[in-house]
Parts: C-alpha cells; sequence; structure tokens
C-alpha cells in the first residue's frame, strides 16, 4: 500500500497522472507509469537523507553512533530538534 502511494505522490510532484495496469490487476503501475517513475529515480530514503543533511546545515547535532537501532537514532533526531528549537518534551 505504501509502495502505491508512494509512486503516486512522486508522479503527480513531476506533473504525471498516475494509471495503473490490469496486467496487476490493477495494483501496480501501468508500463507508462513505471517508466516515469524510473526516470525520477526519487526513493524514499533520499528524502531522509535530505531532511538529516538540511537539519545539520541549520546547526542541529546529529551525533548519533552507528550501534544505535533505526527507531533509536530517528528519536534521538527528534529529541535534538526539539532542543534546537527550545520546545519543550
Amino acid at each position: 500500500m505504501f509502495h502505491r502511494q508512494w509512486q503516486t505522490l512522486v508522479l503527480r510532484a513531476h506533473g504525471h497522472t498516475p494509471t495503473w495496469g490490469a496486467r496487476l490487476n490493477y495494483q501496480g503501475p501501468s508500463d507508462d507509469s513505471q517508466q516515469a517513475f524510473r526516470a525520477i529515480n526519487l526513493r524514499w530514503h533520499d528524502l531522509r537523507h535530505e531532511y538529516a543533511s538540511r537539519l545539520v546545515e541549520h546547526g542541529v547535532p546529529l551525533a548519533q553512533g552507528f550501534e544505535a537501532k533505526p527507531s533509536e537514532v530517528w528519536l534521538g533526531i527528534w529529541d535534538e530538534l526539539r532542543n534546537w528549537l527550545g520546545t519543550a518534551a
């Protein structure tokens, strides 16, 4: 479900109206939509990386060890962002 929503969002953001192909019982993109999605070449991970990079550019410290679990890393980033903004927990 998430993948279909992600494809729809990316395609619409780039001016392409997504269509769904009969070959996968209308659960997957048509050949045209799949080709457009691949040409855009934007992954969910790219947005996460961009977000973290912009936080660092604005002075938010993101010092996390590689030993932490992904959920702990993102909770740590959220805490650091709140602290940086001066927002109470």
